[in-house]
């Protein structure tokens, strides 16, 4: 019994520290319900939701150019972990120590660009 609630003690205290460093907003959404907390175990993986990438897909095969792309990519305004899933889903590696700005980079090289570098050379305007 006591082991028991020495862990609870230990759990609420832990919970605490966690509760303690939400933002405002992520404060008042959790007690208004809107949010919540969840326990991830180690080794575990967060996925992050975003576009349909079957969308975003089709979309970006449309333009012809990598400003269009970028314009595109923006439009989305999808944060970080987002634009990890899309990539990861595009099959266009990144690494953690990428910046929003170098993963929609990548994802543009790896759809649009590849295109269009392959179109120029086959043109042979390159």
């Amino acid at each position: 019994m006591a082991d028991e609630f020495d862990h609870a003690v230990t759990a609420l205290r832990i919970a605490c520290g966690a509760v303690g460093k939400l933002k405002a907003d992520e404060l008042r959404q959790l007690v208004e319900g809107k949010g919540s907390i969840v326990f991830l175990p180690l080794g575990a993986s967060v996925v992050t939701t975003g576009p349909d990438v079957q969308a975003v897909r089709r979309q970006l095969d449309a333009f012809s150019g990598r400003g269009e792309a970028v314009a595109y990519l923006d439009s989305l305004k999808l944060k970080k972990p987002a634009l990890v899933t899309l990539a990861r889903q595009l099959d266009v590696a990144t690494n953690g120590k990428d910046t929003v700005d170098e993963i929609k980079r990548k994802i543009i090289e790896g759809t649009v660009g590849t295109r269009a570098d392959a179109a120029a050379i086959r043109g042979g305007s390159w």
